[in-house]
């Protein structure tokens, strides 16, 4: 009988995780440069933290080069570096792992009365550093971002509220479906028609390449974002939804 109930358990034993929780603080920019009325340059960065600022969590750098489609489509090209460190309990990764990301993107921005709903779907091709032997594995990521921005009055305050979903795809995808996910709500403030910050609340869940560790991480974010109006003799540029809805 015991060896039954056994036999029973162990397909459920081998999907068995261990929860990971952490408290995490982002320090975040993006910028986008406008060299021509239908092409811009953006590029983004981000530290961040893991337990606050106790453990390094993960950098980045993300150039890209954009293609105005229409004045609510835009198109992407871009170059993610990624460096993930060791942190938490149970750690996530047993060593700094290092990313090389080729991307492309699209961006549709449906405006409805005052308020901004922005869709942002990427696909990331990435080069993952796994040890001395195998330098680099070749893994796919779709990502899926729904954003609300929503102008408070005539005030130059807003809120931001949505989800972005991470998916590994194909034959290199690993023991889940789901990457990571993250709830994200937040507020705005505008300086000025160029430049201005974000303060944000994400819960993110991470979940191991082999399923066998999830993180649940609380997180704060602080975001600067600018934009840079490179044309000549044109009126004042304002931020642009995909500006005020990057994550």
């Amino acid at each position: 009988m015991r060896q039954f109930i056994f036999t029973l358990l162990l397909p459920l034993s081998s999907f068995a995780q261990t929860i990971s929780t952490n408290t995490n603080a982002w320090l975040h920019y993006m910028g986008t440069f406008q060299f021509h009325p239908k092409w811009s340059s953006s590029f983004e960065t981000s530290i961040r933290g893991a337990n606050v600022t106790q453990e390094f969590q993960q950098f980045f750098l993300r150039p890209s080069l954009d293609y105005k489609v229409s004045s609510r489509f835009t198109t992407s090209l871009g170059y993610t570096y990624v460096l993930t460190g060791v942190y938490g309990e149970p750690a996530l990764n047993k060593r700094n792992m290092h990313e090389n990301h080729a991307w492309i993107q699209a961006q549709l921005n449906t405006p409805i009365k005052k308020t901004n709903l922005t869709h942002r779907w990427r696909n990331e091709s990435r080069w993952v550093f796994i040890n001395e032997d195998e330098p680099y594995a070749y893994r796919n990521r779709m990502r899926y971002m729904l954003i609300l921005n929503q102008p408070l009055a005539q005030s130059p305050f807003s809120i931001l509220a949505g989800n972005e979903v991470f998916l590994n795809m194909g034959k290199n995808a690993g023991k889940t479906l789901l990457n990571q996910n993250r709830i994200i709500a937040g507020m705005a403030y505008k300086f000025n028609p160029r430049n201005q910050v974000q303060l944000a609340y994400i819960h993110q869940t991470i979940k191991s390449f082999n399923n066998t560790i999830q993180e649940n991480n609380a997180t704060i974010r602080l975001s600067y974002v600018s934009r840079v109006e490179l044309l000549k003799k044109r009126e004042t540029p304002t931020l642009s939804p995909r500006i005020l809805s990057s994550l």
